[in-house]
């Protein structure tokens, strides 16, 4: 018999005291080997993320016109996106090549002699997971918001550079109901000065074309609106409709030029930009939570959703340990190959049927969802846990092997 079964009649006390030395000793290696594997595993997938999501942040930097430095901050702040699954998947296969090697390594029989059960290690693993739920709930819940909003910065403000300084390329822009070019900046002497072109409405039946030999961005913006003084001025009012009266009294157009000439364009406009949170996910759990109670700013069914999403995904990493361990019970010569695959599939199944649960229940109260989530989490934990007691002698007896 292996684990808590085997005798421990007739050991001499200095060995009873080594050996329980010993266990405790092994624990904490335990626990330092699964949080290396941890950060290597999450490293792991972070890269396989970011590879994935470059095809994205190059299209948004191209279409925003930033640079380098742009970019990699953009690719910085994409990291805590996926941190909050892939914690779970970095914890659950830490914990099972950790217990793995030690059960093979002959560690884990060792350790029964000493007394020790599978709670000794279902303990330690779950205080970790405790450990990874509070930071999955801290990134998800405000580490990710801040920096969903803060990529939006960055490439507005890269948007806004290439249209008062200039780029290479020229730029279309579309406030509300003009048509504004902006062409490509030859003479790299003249900072904060462009030739530009502008399309606009001048009235019932008529639009106006201004064209400007240059224009620079005056001083004293920033408070919502781009102040353009255009130099060289010229503009000619077309007439598209000849019904209107306004037409017909000058023959259909009318020309103006003049030496300068002031323009104020909305900046909101020109490069709109929504407000922190206009969808619920740039705001963390606790804004959620107050913004839900009367403030009308978001449907409650938006705020069920984000908070149990994180929620969910939270308590991914409570059942990581018990499902790595399960796993292990079931290793054997044959199933080597299969088994952690498997873990990783229900882990991943566990996170379909919690998603399953929010979908089902977002016009609920959210305290009722997060309620039916724990509850759903409890038992899944309960189950796992008596599913490793049953299992114990398989825990503890090494199996890719001759014992």
């Amino acid at each position: 018999m292996t684990g808590p079964a085997v005798l421990k009649a007739g050991r001499p006390p200095r060995l009873s005291a080594l050996l329980a030395e010993y266990g405790t000793l092994r624990i904490r290696q335990f626990l330092r080997d699964s949080l290396r594997l941890v950060l290597f595993v999450m490293l792991l997938v972070e890269a396989i993320f970011l590879s994935e999501r470059f095809p994205m942040v190059f299209r948004d930097v191209l279409r925003n016109h930033a640079g380098l430095p742009e970019a990699l901050a953009v690719y910085a702040l994409t990291i805590p996106q996926i941190l909050d699954l892939s914690l779970p998947i970095a914890f659950l296969t830490a914990t099972y090549m950790t217990v793995l090697q030690m059960r093979e390594s002959r560690e884990l029989l060792v350790l029964g002699a000493v007394g020790m059960g599978p709670r000794h290690l279902i303990v330690p693993g779950m205080a970790l997971a405790i450990m990874a739920c509070i930071v999955s709930l801290f990134v998800s819940g405000v580490v990710n918001p801040f920096s969903l909003y803060e990529q939006r910065a960055v490439l507005f403000r890269a948007e806004y550079r290439a249209l008062t300084v200039g780029r290479s390329a020229g730029q279309f822009y579309f406030p509300k109901d003009r048509v504004m070019f902006a062409p490509p900046q030859i003479d790299n002497t003249s900072h904060f000065k462009r030739n530009i072109f502008i399309r606009e409405p001048d009235g019932p039946g008529r639009f106006r074309i201004i064209l400007a030999g240059s224009a620079r961005v005056a001083k004293g913006g920033g408070n919502g609106y781009v102040p353009l003084q255009l130099e060289d001025v010229a503009w000619r009012v077309f007439c598209f409709d000849p019904t209107v009266v306004s037409c017909s009294a000058d023959g259909g157009t009318s020309t103006f030029s003049a030496r300068t000439s002031d323009r104020n364009l909305v900046l909101s406009d020109v490069l709109p930009f929504a407000a922190r949170g206009f969808d619920g996910t740039e705001m963390t759990s606790a804004e959620l939570a107050a913004a839900g109670h009367g403030t009308g700013a978001f449907a409650p069914q938006t705020m069920t959703r984000i908070l149990g999403e994180r929620i969910g995904r939270g308590l991914l990493c409570v059942m990581a340990p018990l499902l790595a361990l399960i796993g292990v019970c079931l290793t054997t010569r044959r199933t080597v190959y299969l088994a952690l695959p498997s873990a990783c599939i229900i882990l991943m199944s566990f996170n379909i049927s919690t998603e399953w649960i929010i979908r089902s229940m977002e016009k609920g109260h959210p305290s009722l969802v997060i309620m039916v989530l724990f509850a759903f989490t409890s038992a899944g934990a309960g189950a796992s846990t008596l599913l490793v007691l049953w299992c114990q002698d398989w825990l503890f007896r090494p199996r890719l092997a001759r014992a």
